[in-house]
């Protein structure tokens, strides 16, 4: 019996490490194979991303480019003001947006509500309509073109302040994300019309290339007049800022990407009276209507400081010129070449007194004045009078005397002292040097004449 008992006991433990033996095999086995699919998905996974990554089946390297490559948005300055002297202003910039609209972010675009997307154009279209000058009819029609493409074109002269309107009121019905708003252009505004308008001068606009954004690149430059000599000062620098974008074509906020701030250009504030300028143009005007005259030009300066007070010169076509016509034509007052007159006699005078040649006390005969084949005379005929009274009452026979005495090379030196002959250097555009002969061209009779102008 113990035998037996033994034997069977045997029987049992060779059976229990036959069945251990085949669960260990069947648990490996199964392990093999899950390990081996799991490779075979792992290896087919990886192939498809290198061959998305890498081989791109699909051409969307492109996209992906656009989607990881910042943008750069050109941001425009604004050109600087100009004011007179009392600060007020003769020039000002004024800046226009073009918008556009993406229809496909308006609810019911896709189709399924026809009377909810009608609704909202309405709605979208009295918006920009009531806070531009754009009529709603026109931007109706805008959004009632074909459908493809989705973004449409409504108007690049939507000023700043009518912009900020506009979204504003978008942003309360919650129909703001499909507006896309650019730069388009900056425009110079006159409040004064044409005050002063061949001394402020004219604009143009320019354009650059650029693929990213071309009307951003608009920017002014100054032709004629202040515009042109300090258009550097006036035109300010752009800035630009770099910016990345989701699928939605959402801006994402990533801190440093890059930026170079806008620099607007810095305002002028001119020596000019706005109010004496204005009264020296009316009375231009009215000596042209009563003396029949082609042009008339007045300068008034402050004579302690040689500061332009008032600057005028008009043409009798003028009338005819729109204020933009007037501002690019050349300022007479500075461009134009006329002989001095009688303005020319105190420089004479000058030299005489620097040498101490005459009192103002000393007599001088203003009768007739012959000099071998020419006559000097007066236009209101004097005898004999002070050197003082020869300035005051401008005696073209006294001013010739002094000049005798004062001789050709002492009057061309005073002359050339006081600039004539040469530009001032002053920054009025267009400004003329004027013409002095070298005094070896003078001949027989130019001291006389150079002498009382």
């Amino acid at each position: 019996m113990f035998a037996e008992s033994v034997q069977h006991k045997n029987n049992e433990s060779e059976l229990r490490r036959d069945d251990s033996f085949y669960e260990k095999k069947d648990f490996k086995i199964r392990f093999m194979s899950l390990i081996g699919v799991n490779s075979f998905f792992i290896l087919i996974w990886t192939v498809y991303l290198f061959a998305i990554q890498v081989l791109d089946p699909h051409g969307l390297e492109r996209e992906r480019q656009l989607r990881y490559t910042p943008v750069k948005e050109i941001q425009a300055p604004i050109r600087g003001y100009i004011y007179d002297r009392n600060g007020e202003i003769l020039v000002r910039s004024q800046r226009f947006y073009q918008i556009d609209y993406d229809r496909s972010l308006i609810p019911g675009f896709s189709g399924e509500a026809e009377e909810v997307l009608k609704n909202n154009v309405k709605i979208v279209s009295e918006i920009i309509a009531r806070n531009s000058s754009l009529s709603h009819q026109y931007v109706l029609s805008r959004f009632e073109t074909r459908r493809s493409p989705a973004s449409i074109y409504i108007s690049n002269r939507i000023r700043e302040a009518e912009l900020v309107n506009i979204q504003r009121e978008l942003r309360e019905v919650n129909l703001h994300r499909g507006l896309i708003s650019d730069f388009s252009f900056q425009q110079r505004i006159y409040p004064k019309d044409s005050l002063a308008a061949k001394v402020l001068g004219m604009v143009r606009e320019n354009r650059d290339a650029n693929q990213n954004n071309s009307s951003a690149l608009s920017h002014l430059s100054g032709m004629s007049g202040i515009e042109s000599t300090y258009d550097d000062a006036l035109r300010g620098l752009y800035g630009w800022q770099k910016k990345l974008f989701d699928a939605r074509n959402n801006p994402l906020h990533i801190p440093n990407l890059g930026r170079q701030n806008v620099t607007n250009g810095n305002s002028l504030k001119l020596t000019i009276d706005s109010r004496l300028q204005q009264i020296v143009e009316s009375n231009l005007k009215a000596g042209l209507e009563q003396f029949k005259a082609k042009n008339g030009i007045g300068v008034f300066l402050n004579p302690k400081t040689g500061e332009v007070l008032a600057m005028a010169s008009v043409s009798d076509n003028d009338k005819l010129l729109s204020a933009a016509e007037q501002r690019s034509l050349p300022n007479l007052a500075v461009s134009f070449m006329f002989e001095p007159g009688s303005t020319l006699k105190p420089f004479t005078y000058v030299s005489a007194i620097e040498k101490r040649m005459f009192s103002s006390e000393d007599i001088i005969d203003c009768r007739t004045y012959r000099i071998g084949i020419r006559t000097i005379r007066d236009s209101h005929p004097h005898k004999d009078l002070s050197f003082q009274d020869v300035l005051v009452y401008s005696s073209n026979v006294g001013t010739s005397k002094v000049a005798e005495k004062v001789g050709a090379s002492l009057l061309y030196d005073t002359l050339i002292r006081f600039g004539f002959g040469n530009r001032t250097n002053s920054d009025i555009f267009g400004e003329s040097a004027g013409v002095l002969r070298k005094i070896r061209d003078w001949q027989g009779f130019s001291l006389h004449s150079i002498s009382f102008g």
